[in-house]
């Protein structure tokens, strides 16, 4: 798959909580994730790991906001 691709790919492997205060938006990470599926459906193979990996990703993202949310109260 493309150079692109592969640079996604890594991003999102070395992607924690902290880049989400460097991004902007949570509309920036849903339109890379969806960049991201999209490419990898293409690919096919790569899609259904691609999709693991941004659940994953996803999960931990809500379960932290969610713990320091209930932290400040």
């Amino acid at each position: 798959y493309d150079e692109q691709m592969r640079s996604r790919m890594d991003w999102l492997r070395n992607y924690t909580f902290e880049d989400d205060i460097r991004l902007a938006t949570i509309e920036e990470i849903d339109q890379l994730s969806a960049q991201i599926k999209k490419s990898a459906a293409e690919d096919g193979k790569m899609e259904k790991k691609v999709t693991r990996m941004l659940m994953g990703k996803e999960k931990i993202r809500i379960e932290k906001l969610w713990s320091e949310e209930n932290l400040e109260k």
